[in-house]
């Protein structure tokens, strides 16, 4: 394997050491983050949020992020390039995974927060979780933990509002047989989406556990399928509003 590959390990170490000592975790009442299992609906979702938070406060003050999309600053795309390597296994995937976010979030989230925006994340550090619960032994899961609990990945800072998305399995794999573009890293069967839906919810009941400061609004969504388009984007619109009201903006 190239050295640049441990190298992410090794940045990730560090960052580690430099923000251990630092304050606990502050919840960011302008950072929401959307979250569940591939299929669930996030990505779609996320845009209908992004657009009614714009319909309320202005479009020049939502930003969008997808942590996973491997788009935005060089080392982003940089990373996307490394992840399209079909040798890496599930741990370098998942240290893959772990530097993106802190990229992400370095790039593209604090920079929006510190300009005074509101800022939508398809995906959160919870998916670095759920992903090593579903690859990793132990110690991988409590090294995960130990790196969202100092904040070394997401800068310290917190979502001071989160949606949790919930959906049957068959559902999100009805969804996903939709995607025109399909990840080496989807789900595979409705069995597999059910495995994901278990340690995507071990992982929501961990992070939410970890210290921080600043108040928290967590709000599950029960998505489902319809079928008809229009009536989908309507609906969606109208939960969006109705989540919109519930958030912690102060």
């Amino acid at each position: 394997m190239p050295e640049r590959h441990g190298s992410l390990g090794d940045f990730i170490e560090r960052k580690h050491r430099i923000e251990r000592e630092r304050p606990l975790l502050a919840a960011e009442p302008r950072l929401v983050t959307i979250d569940g299992v591939d299929g669930a609906g996030k990505t779609t979702f996320s845009h209908t949020l992004a657009d009614r938070l714009g319909a309320k406060f202005g479009s020049d003050r939502i930003s969008l992020v997808n942590v996973n999309n491997f788009i935005g600053g060089t080392q982003q795309e940089r990373l996307g390039d490394l992840m399209r390597n079909e040798t890496l296994s599930p741990r370098q995937i998942d240290g893959m995974f772990a530097a993106t976010v802190n990229r992400s979030y370095g790039e593209e989230v604090v920079p929006a927060l510190d300009s005074g925006k509101i800022v939508v994340v398809d995906r959160s550090e919870i998916d670095l979780l759920r992903f090593a619960i579903e690859h990793g032994n132990e110690a991988d899961v409590e090294r995960r933990l130990g790196y969202l609990r100092d904040g070394t990945l997401t800068h310290r800072r917190w979502a001071g509002n989160r949606i949790l998305m919930r959906v049957p399995a068959e559902d999100a794999w009805g969804n996903l047989a939709e995607r025109l573009y399909h990840s080496k890293y989807d789900p595979t069967s409705v069995e597999d989406v059910r495995r994901r839906i278990v340690a995507e919810q071990s992982a929501e009941s961990q992070v939410l556990e970890l210290p921080r400061t600043g108040e928290v609004t967590v709000l599950p969504f029960e998505n489902h399928r319809i079928e008809d388009q229009e009536s989908r984007r309507m609906w969606l619109r109208e939960q969006a509003d109705l989540l919109i009201e519930k958030f912690r903006f102060v």
